[in-house]
């Protein structure tokens, strides 16, 4: 049915499951969904988990103008109260760009509503080919279509590697090369799991600077036979300074991570992937400078796209399969757990190392709250003193290792300070508790 102002689909799915007399109607919300950009033009299929396990019976989009809901179905169900739910959305060409709301009905009641945003473009790719002879990881090339200029030098690569076993899903960042009339050829290395066979099955997209997902690309790959999964090394995103620490400390600003840092000289910056502790391949940065016996690092992992991740995750998982579904407390594919459990995750990291932990503190910098390590290295007794953080959905693991007779490295390890989107300093009214569900306080 399609009234002026709305679009209404409805779809019978099956008798209702009304509340018992006197008992509280619980609010209704749609816990996820995905993709939240949708191009102009296109038909795309968006998957959403909403908080009840009763027949949705339709959708609606406002502003309705230039938009089709083709149909709306219920998928299977968690344990729990929550379902799957697809709604394939129709785009005319002349839709206004900006943003609209999604809201779900649910036998005769309605779902908060959520954002959606129509965009008047979207990249497009092709020509997936596999480098051979990489030692590690999988080497992938593909050419991008960027209409909008605005797929960056450093996109986001999503990836899902199925070689027999759990497949590995996850997203990295690729490099972009080669633009001319806005076309590029995207590069990038992504890990894969054991494989108990001697191919994997890879797909692959591309988003651009707004989130706008590309299409997806699939091909088969052969691998070796393996238990152990492959890891890619390390990637350089900006050279690296020639010398390397020089013993001038400076400091050094990322508005992107949103931190500064005093290093003892221009940090060299790479990328490389980070495994979080639910299974979710995060991209991360490294920025390092090696001063005499002395080494210093910073390492930001991005856990802002863990949830998108760990929702197709849970997607994929048999109806009622609560190991990996998840509940809505926990996140649906765990990703509230994955970002609460981050700062304890990254200590552990350092547990499993050939070192004695001396101490282990709380800890917080600027009101932003953490965790503090010191560990003395069995090889040579070397000491390394780490903090974690957690700030703006970005862990933050600041290492310094110095020789044994060497004092703390507190003007390294102290100096980490946090900066908003306009890149000033930020200091928060009480502490900065970084998890799902938890208000953020005001800056001062």
């Amino acid at each position: 049915m399609r009234l002026a102002t709305r679009i209404v689909v409805l779809v019978a799915l099956g008798s209702a499951v009304q509340p018992a007399a006197g008992q509280q109607v619980p609010a209704l919300r749609i816990e996820n969904f995905y993709p939240h950009h949708v191009p102009q033009g296109q038909t795309t299929l968006l998957t959403a988990v909403v908080t009840s396990r009763e027949d949705v019976q339709g959708a609606e989009i406002t502003p309705s103008d230039g938009m089709t809901v083709v149909d709306v179905r219920r998928l299977g169900g968690f344990q729990g109260n929550a379902s799957w739910v697809e709604v394939r959305v129709q785009v005319a060409g002349t839709a206004a760009p900006g943003p609209r709301t999604l809201v779900l009905d649910v036998n005769g009641r309605r779902t908060a509503p959520v954002t959606l945003t129509i965009e008047d473009h979207a990249p497009r790719i092709a020509d997936l080919r596999v480098r051979a002879g990489v030692p590690a990881g999988i080497d992938v090339d593909l050419a991008a279509i960027d209409a909008g200029s605005d797929l960056g030098e450093l996109p986001h690569v999503w990836f899902t590697v199925a070689c027999g076993g759990e497949p590995l899903r996850g997203v990295v960042r690729g490099r972009a090369d080669g633009k001319e009339m806005g076309q590029s050829v995207v590069r990038a290395t992504l890990p894969r799991p054991a494989a108990t066979r001697d191919s994997c099955d890879l797909a692959v997209r591309v988003t651009d600077a707004n989130g706008t997902d590309s299409n997806t690309l699939q091909t088969a790959v052969a691998v070796p036979a393996s238990t152990q999964a492959s890891w890619p090394h390390a990637t350089a995103a900006v050279a690296a300074p020639e010398g390397g620490g020089n013993g001038d400390w400076i400091e050094f600003v990322s508005r992107e991570e949103r931190f500064t840092a005093v290093f003892p000289g221009p940090p060299t910056v790479t990328e490389t992937p980070w495994l979080s502790q639910f299974g979710a391949v995060l991209p991360a940065r490294v920025y390092a400078v090696a001063q005499g016996q002395g080494r210093y690092t910073i390492t930001v992992v991005d856990y802002r796209l863990v949830e998108r991740v760990q929702v197709e995750k849970a997607r994929a998982c048999p109806d009622g399969a609560n190991t990996c579904q998840g509940i809505p407390d926990w996140g649906i594919g765990y990703w509230k757990n994955d970002v609460r459990g981050a700062i304890v995750y990254g200590v552990s990291k350092f547990l499993m190392r050939d070192a004695k932990v001396t101490e282990i503190i709380w800890n917080g910098i600027a009101l932003v709250q953490g965790q503090a390590l010191q560990l003395t290295n069995t090889a040579d007794k070397s000491q390394t003193f780490v903090g974690v953080y957690m700030h703006d959905d970005r862990l933050v693991i600041v290492e310094a290792t110095v020789p044994a007779a060497y004092p703390a490295p507190v003007a390294f390890t102290e100096s980490i300070g946090w900066i908003d989107e306009r890149g000033r300093a930020v200091r928060y009214q009480t502490m900065y508790v970084n998890m799902p569900d938890v208000p953020k306080p005001a800056p001062r």
